[in-house]
């Protein structure tokens, strides 16, 4: 088997391009049983959000490789080779990064060459994940929104009234990543599913800037439990957001 590390052009420890805070998370379901089946996430928080309502659904293990860290950061690169230590095999995965890791290398805001390179580290993380699946399914990030204050968020819990405003100074990277992952998708013949833009058009609340309510998340688990119930099925036809 081959290293994540060993697949990139190369890989960075510059702290001015990482956040205040970068953390992982590793989560190993039903780790002392022998299920058929079993299911991998590798995200950040969205990620984690739909984790364990996912497990219920299916009635089946789903593991998580969460992580906030860039994807040729070195911090990424230990995290995804000792999570694989263990040598499991998946009936899917799915993949949602981009909502982290929204600076450069240097701590600047991300130009043409940096929407390249985080093409090109999708198309190594693939690689490397083929090796313990044969389905990859690649995830949309959502956008973010503004924070409201406390009147407006007391009227949109009550009342049911969506009043967020999204954050064009964010989502302008996000909306390049999901490009990107469109081109990816197509390019390496991999499953779409494009979460963004079916949250986008729903009537769902936020709890903050990016993270869904609970009925948003049974949504979410809906959706992706449906792709896995149709191998053959592809979101090419859907506009990427």
């Amino acid at each position: 088997m081959k290293s994540y590390r060993s697949l990139l052009e190369s890989v960075h420890g510059n702290i001015c391009g990482r956040e205040d805070i970068e953390w992982s998370n590793f989560w190993y379901d039903r780790a002392n049983g022998e299920d058929a089946r079993r299911i991998l996430l590798v995200g950040d928080s969205t990620s984690r959000m739909v984790r364990s309502r996912l497990a219920k659904e299916l009635n089946e293990p789903v593991d998580l490789l969460g992580t906030s860290s860039g994807l040729h950061d070195s911090l990424f690169c230990s995290q995804v080779d000792a999570f694989f230590e263990c040598g499991r095999r998946y009936d899917a995965v799915f993949i949602q990064l981009g909502n982290h890791s929204r600076v450069n290398d240097d701590g600047e805001t991300y130009q043409t060459e940096d929407y390249d390179r985080f093409g090109r580290d999708l198309r190594a993380l693939i690689t490397f994940l083929q090796q313990y699946s044969d389905r990859i399914i690649l995830e949309t990030v959502f956008f973010c929104v503004k924070p409201l204050g406390k009147i407006s968020s007391w009227i949109e819990r009550t009342f049911r009234i969506k009043l967020e405003e999204y954050d064009e100074d964010i989502n302008s990277n996000s909306r390049q990543k999901n490009l990107m992952i469109r081109q990816v998708a197509q390019e390496l013949g991999v499953e779409l599913l494009d979460v963004n833009a079916t949250m986008m058009n729903s009537n769902y609340m936020r709890i903050d800037h990016i993270h869904f309510e609970r009925r948003a998340v049974h949504a979410i688990v809906k959706i992706m439990s449906g792709q896995l119930q149709n191998p053959y099925h592809n979101n090419k036809s859907v506009k990427v957001r």
